[in-house]
C-alpha cells in the first residue's frame, strides 16, 4: 500500500510533471481518493456480508493488484527525468523540520477530531443524527477545500495558503467548543475546508522547497506524519 497510495503518487507527479499542470493532477488525485471511501465503504461492508474477513482481504488485494498493473502498463512514461541519472543527496534543514512539525500536528488534530467528534457530541446530549450530519459534513467539506486551493494558489503563494490553512484548522477545532449550534455547524466546515487543502499544500511546498529531492523529503514527511494518524486512532480491546 505504501507503493502505491497518496506519497508514491505525489513523488511521480512532483518529478513528472510541474508547475500548474502538477497542481492540477495532485488536485485530481485528492479528489478521486476523498471519494473513495464512498465507493469502498459499502463494498467492504458487502463483501464482509457475503463471504468472510479473509476472503474481502483477498478480493481487496487482488483489486489492488490488478490495478497497479493497469497503471504500470497504460500509463506513458513523460516528464523531464533522466532514468540512471545521479540527483542530489536531500539533507534536511530547519525549514524542513518546521514543516514537518506543522504537518505531523495538524494530522493529530485532524484524524482526531474526526474520529471524536461524532462521540464527544454524543456524550454531550445531542441528537445523534446531528452528530452523524456534522461528521459527514467534516468529509463533505474537505472536497471543496481541495478545489478552491487551486485558484487561491494563484492568487497567494504557497507558504502564505498553508498557513491560512493552519490558522481555519485550529479556528475549527476552536468553534466546536460553544453550545451555539450555528458556529458548530460554520467551525465543521471551516475545519473540513482547511484539512482537505492542507493535502495538497503539504505537497505544492515540497515540490516548490525542494524540487530536485520531492521524493525523498516527501517520504521523509510522510513518516512522522502518518505515524501520527495511526497513533491518533483509539484502541480497542477485544473482548
Amino acid at each position: 500500500m505504501a507503493l502505491t497510495f497518496y506519497e508514491a503518487a505525489f513523488t511521480v507527479l512532483g518529478q513528472q510533471v510541474s508547475a500548474t499542470a502538477r497542481t492540477r493532477a495532485t488536485l485530481t488525485i485528492t479528489l478521486v481518493a476523498g471519494l473513495a471511501s464512498t465507493i469502498f465503504v459499502p463494498l467492504t461492508t458487502a463483501l464482509l456480508g457475503l463471504t468472510g474477513l479473509s476472503e474481502t482481504l483477498l478480493g481487496l488485494a487482488a483489486l489492488l493488484w490488478a490495478v497497479g498493473l493497469l497503471a504500470w502498463w497504460g500509463l506513458p512514461s513523460v516528464g523531464g527525468i533522466t532514468p540512471n541519472v545521479s540527483r542530489p543527496v536531500f539533507t534536511p534543514d530547519p525549514t524542513f523540520a518546521r514543516l514537518t512539525l506543522a504537518f505531523t500536528l495538524a494530522r493529530i488534530v485532524t484524524v482526531g477530531v474526526g474520529l471524536q467528534l461524532a462521540p464527544l457530541l454524543l456524550a454531550a446530549g445531542y441528537a445523534p443524527g446531528l452528530a452523524a450530519g456534522l461528521t459527514g459534513l467534516l468529509g463533505l467539506a474537505a472536497l471543496p477545500g481541495r478545489v478552491l486551493f487551486v485558484p487561491l494558489l494563484a492568487r497567494l503563494r504557497a507558504l502564505p495558503l498553508t498557513l491560512v490553512l493552519f490558522v481555519g484548522l485550529g479556528t475549527g477545532a476552536l468553534l466546536h467548543f460553544p453550545a451555539s449550534l450555528i458556529l458548530m455547524v460554520g467551525g465543521t466546515f471551516v475545519f473540513g475546508l482547511a484539512s482537505g487543502a492542507l493535502t495538497l499544500a503539504r505537497a505544492e511546498l515540497l515540490a516548490r522547497q525542494y524540487p530536485d529531492t520531492f521524493g525523498t523529503a516527501n517520504g521523509q514527511m510522510a513518516r512522522p506524519v502518518n505515524l501520527a494518524q495511526g497513533n491518533s486512532v483509539p484502541k480497542h480491546r477485544v473482548p
